[in-house]
């Protein structure tokens, strides 16, 4: 039984169709673990947020100097390892979200990433109620509409 090579085109097309379906699918799945991943570490940074505020009387309060996401996220960072509750929280987060990604070579100091790479920024005024941490989300590019924020 042999194939005419109108078959084994038409085999070779269905496949095709189902490798993109499945591309697409696979694709839909990866953004949205990303935005889980996001979430669920804002979860855990208002959580160790909380835990420092209860400890210290406030939240942290980025000095002028902190004038980059990067900088603020590194001053955050430093702020909650500085609580042992808050430390315990951080524990809990995943290692590829807590990154030392710096400008200056001689910069250690460690800074909150979301899904997709893009550094954490932690914004915290006097009077606010909440401390807030934003993503940029998936397009990377901060102040758009995908950015995810741990607003409620």
């Amino acid at each position: 039984m042999a194939l005419t090579m109108v078959e084994l085109l038409v085999a070779v097309a269905i496949l095709a169709v189902l490798a993109s379906i499945m591309m697409m699918v696979g694709g839909k799945g990866d953004a949205s673990a990303k935005t889980e991943l996001t979430k669920s570490v804002m979860v855990l940074l208002d959580s160790a947020l909380q835990e420092y505020h209860d400890y210290s009387g406030g939240f942290p309060l980025p000095p002028p100097s902190a004038d980059t996401p990067l900088l603020r996220s590194q001053f955050l960072y430093t702020e909650l390892s500085s609580v042992p509750a808050s430390q315990k929280i951080l524990e809990k987060i995943p290692n590829e979200v807590i990154q030392n990604k710096p400008i200056d070579p001689s910069d250690t100091a460690l800074e909150f990433y979301d899904g997709w790479g893009t550094v954490l920024d932690y914004r915290y005024l006097a009077g606010m109620n909440f401390p807030l941490i934003i993503s940029a989300g998936p397009d990377k590019k901060p102040q758009t509409t995908d950015d995810i924020t741990n607003k409620k």
